[in-house]
């Protein structure tokens, strides 16, 4: 009874069919190497019990198997019905015994929002790859926060950007797919680090980035999604991508299946910080906030600066550090642990 699994809580609940979550727990699997793990949901109506797949392929490499008793993600199956289940976890030991819970779990499919689209080139972007598109997307941007919300679509083009988009609350930046719809930095980009004091730690960090005149591409307050496209940086730009809220929390942003790509690099100096470039960031306290099913090429892959996180991760993501197997251990808190798929907590 001493391997008996225990499970904890899991990431999000309710949960919504087809969503990917991760189970937290103690002796969720017997075998470090072989791993044996089984997952049902049991309709607390019907009795009738449904196998949960275990999303395996991309998350436990060698490196990641210390995480097999203590951490799972599971796949909620499209077709379970709305309701309420129990969980139930066998760790492949134990015989009949071997099972722990029960953990209650509503499944619920989610509300979709409304969603107007506002295409850039209706706002006057040509997205030929030498016209600087800037004003015609921040034209689109303040068209859709003054609509109370949507989708800024960017069609098939090369869209150069010469200072950092500022996304409002409930504005999504979406392209038509990654291989068709470009966002590039401009080697004259320019854009200063907000100067308003930042909550935690970050507040340390500010004077440090104002002095290197770093700048995001785009930068995601709350209520966002940034998805299907690629994101080129240039020199200029210390991230092509920052969460944060000044003076309070970043909520319910996504960035998601898209190319993210900084050639900024800069050495170290002795006794100086590391001034370098940065794929996807965060700074200060965040909740609800996923990177996943991107590709990134930075010295630093992804990373998060002070305040504390909530309900926050990593999934599926693929890094290509362009100094070699050095990068592999500059990709900040989030990504540290793995190289591909590392799906690591905020």
């Amino acid at each position: 009874m001493v391997n008996r699994p225990q499970p904890f809580f899991l990431e999000f609940n309710p949960c919504a069919p087809g969503q990917e979550v991760r189970l937290f727990g103690r002796q969720l699997n017997s075998n470090r190497y072989q791993p044996a793990a089984r997952f049902w949901l049991v309709g607390k109506q019907d009795r009738q019990p449904r196998p949960v797949p275990w999303v395996y392929k991309y998350d436990y490499q060698a490196h990641l198997n210390d995480q097999l008793p203590y951490e799972m993600r599971l796949v909620i199956p499209t077709g379970v019905p709305e309701g309420d289940y129990d969980l139930w976890v066998y760790n492949g030991a134990g015989g009949e015994y071997g099972f722990g819970g029960p953990l209650a779990v509503t499944v619920r499919k989610p509300v979709p929002r409304p969603v107007t689209r506002f295409d850039v080139t209706k706002h006057g972007a040509k997205g030929d790859g030498h016209t600087d598109d800037t004003s015609a997307i921040e034209a689109a941007i303040q068209a859709a926060a003054k609509a109370a919300g949507g989708q800024v679509y960017l069609p098939l083009g090369k869209y150069r950007i010469s200072h950092p988009l500022r996304l409002l609350p409930g504005v999504d930046l979406v392209g038509a797919d990654r291989d068709w719809s470009h966002l590039v930095a401009t080697e004259d980009f320019r854009g200063e680090f907000p100067t308003e004091p930042l909550p935690g730690y970050a507040e340390d960090w500010g004077p440090y980035f104002r002095r290197a005149n770093a700048a995001p591409m785009v930068w995601a307050v709350s209520q966002s999604t940034i998805a299907d496209l690629t994101l080129q940086g240039s020199q200029n730009t210390h991230w092509c991508v920052l969460v944060m809220r000044q003076g309070g929390v970043a909520r319910d942003v996504t960035v998601t299946r898209c190319r993210v790509i900084n050639p900024r690099a800069v050495l170290m100096m002795p006794g100086k910080w590391q001034d370098n470039g940065a794929g996807l960031g965060s700074i200060g306290p965040l909740e609800r906030v996923e990177f996943s099913h991107c590709e990134v090429t930075a010295v630093t892959g992804m990373g998060n600066i002070g305040g504390p996180v909530r309900h926050c991760r990593t999934l599926f993501n693929t890094y290509h550090p362009p100094n070699g197997p050095l990068g592999h251990f500059r990709h900040g808190l989030v990504a540290r642990r793995g190289v591909r798929g590392g799906g690591q907590p905020l």
